[in-house]
């Protein structure tokens, strides 16, 4: 059926479309339905304004689809929107690699530092252990504390799995480390956890989005710390830091010709690789200022949102995506994050009284300091 990446280009192209025609009718109704449409009108512009320009900048789409979604994502019931995303990915990820091992589709090989990587379907090995990684995330928000062991040792045994073919070592140890983490806190529930590590979770997307971008931007090779930093990242920190010497920092982003392992055929991969894999340095680097501290700060709202609601189930998944986002470009690609929806959904969006406090409360913090 699908015997090149071409055919499953085009394939994918045809549902993308049908998408973005379901997408254009779902704009529709949430304008029709709207009680105040004036409102409505000036979200869209306040939000898709700026994705308009940064599209024209970078010469792509990508980052303005997303916008879309998550402001379409206004009033969808989250819950059962994950349970059908869930669905959806187990029979999608499921017949993938079945048909790559029936030869239906190519399952790619990859040869890096004498290591054999499998695809598996995908178009790179890391792909399918990020789909196991939010699939996981999606798993444990959906059951929370109703999981079972087995269930915690299935996961980790398809991650182990995972790893064998794919030789993906951060997804592994991400995975392994969520499973432990919730195995701990809904079966030890009565352990209180540490303010200072409540207080850190709640700030993770400003602490990891403010330490990778500052490492990149101070990394030098003549620093011992630096470069075993950058070795135990498998060489991210150096590309960051190239990347953001080469195009700079803009206000809505720069046009970037990404050279990576994928649909790079002919490319001389040893002197023109440039990908980066650090989601805030490649946002920051590739959408600009204006679309780097939109998703960080609203993250972290939605992190405080979770916080005094007391959802911690909520709060360690946006640790652990934030976390893993250091390793992997995952954090605003829909089609393996689907918690970026959250952003602005009306069920998990602070309120005017919770902002009134939080407002308060640097007041009152501030004073005091003073």
């Amino acid at each position: 059926m699908f015997k090149d990446i071409h055919s499953v280009s085009l394939f994918q192209e045809l549902l993308r479309n049908l998408s973005y025609i379901f997408l254009v009718l779902k704009i529709c109704i949430d304008f029709y339905d709207s009680q105040n449409k004036i409102k409505f009108i000036v979200l869209w512009l306040l939000l898709i304004g700026p994705g308009l320009i940064v599209s024209y900048v970078t010469h792509s789409i990508t980052l303005l689809t997303t916008l879309v979604f998550v402001l379409c994502a206004y009033q969808i019931d989250f819950d059962k929107l994950l349970k059908k995303i869930l669905i959806i990915n187990i029979v999608f990820v499921v017949v993938t690699v079945l048909s790559s091992c029936l030869g239906i589709i190519p399952n790619l090989s990859f040869i890096q530092e004498e290591r054999v990587r499998y695809s598996l379907g995908f178009t790179y090995p890391s792909h399918l252990t990020s789909f196991l990684f939010f699939n996981t995330l999606i798993y444990i928000f959906i059951k929370k504390n109703n999981l079972k062991t087995k269930d915690y040792l299935i996961l980790g045994i398809l991650s182990v799995l995972c790893y064998c073919m794919t030789d993906a070592r951060m997804g592994l140890i991400c995975t392994i480390l969520v499973l432990i983490v919730f195995f701990l806190i809904y079966n030890y529930s009565h352990v209180h956890i540490p303010k200072i590590i409540n207080r850190c979770i709640v700030c993770s997307p400003l602490i990891f989005a403010g330490i990778t971008t500052f490492l990149a931007v101070i990394y030098d090779k003549s620093s011992m710390i630096l470069l075993f930093l950058n070795h135990c990242l498998n060489g991210r920190l150096g590309y960051a830091k190239y990347i953001l010497g080469k195009h700079g920092i803009d206000l809505f982003g720069n046009y970037i010709e990404w050279h990576g392992w994928v649909g790079n055929q002919g490319v001389d991969m040893i002197s023109n690789y440039n990908f980066v894999d650090i989601s805030y340095v490649k946002i920051l680097a590739n959408y600009g200022i204006v679309v780097f501290i939109f998703f960080v700060v609203f993250l972290s709202l939605l992190c405080y949102k979770a916080y005094i609601k007391k959802n911690i189930c909520l709060q360690f998944i946006i640790f652990f995506i934030c976390m893993y986002s250091v390793v992997e470009p995952r954090l605003i690609e829909l089609h393996f994050n689907p918690f970026i929806l959250l952003l602005l959904n009306q069920s998990y969006l602070l309120t005017h009284t919770e902002i009134v406090e939080l407002k308060n409360k640097f007041l009152k913090k501030y004073k005091l300091k003073r």
